[in-house]
């Protein structure tokens, strides 16, 4: 399918576009031992089967989605957006799911990265699939494209870790309450 033409201020919208090794393998190393050892701690959402924590009650999201704010702003082309909030999940079993769906918070530009993974699970934008490694991430447009994932083939002891890196314009209301 031929990915309709979308807008963002006047701009059109790029093709997601994937990071291989985005960050050094030492700064990957150090997210997987801040966050790995923790995940049975933290919230559990039973609709979507995995576990969370957000840049508020884990600054290391927070500092890494800083390291990321220049990569960040040369894909999307704008030097004026900032981080918004950062959100580790980890999808665990055959029950784990994502439907589609475009962001309703504060996700306008998001980099989408692969923390770590038994079973690779293909994340769907705008009707194109993209299958990551660890340390890859795909930048696309959170509030603007549809994504998802399709049913989770691994078995109840497989996982997959994401990190979700959220950025928005100033003039967002997510700045602007």
């Amino acid at each position: 399918m031929v990915l309709k033409s979308m807008t963002l201020k006047g701009t059109s919208l790029q093709e997601p576009q994937i990071f291989k090794n985005l960050l050094t393998s030492e700064e990957h190393q150090d997210l997987i031992r801040q966050l790995q050892p923790f995940v049975s701690q933290y919230d559990y959402d039973p609709e979507f089967n995995r576990f969370s924590i957000d840049s508020d009650q884990s600054p290391i999201l927070k500092t890494y989605a800083e390291k990321l704010l220049p990569i960040a702003r040369r894909f999307f082309k704008s030097e004026t957006l900032l981080h918004t909030y950062s959100l580790f999940v980890q999808y665990q079993g055959p029950n784990a799911k994502l439907p589609p769906h475009k962001d309703k918070n504060a996700c306008t530009y998001t980099l989408d990265y692969c923390l770590y993974q038994t079973v690779p699970w293909e994340l769907w934008v705008e009707n194109k699939s993209y299958l990551l490694s660890p340390n890859e991430a795909v930048a696309y447009y959170g509030e603007n494209q549809l994504h998802w994932r399709e049913k989770f083939n691994g078995t109840s002891r497989d996982h997959v870790a994401m990190i979700f890196f959220h950025f928005a314009e100033p003039d967002h209301w997510f700045f602007n309450p």
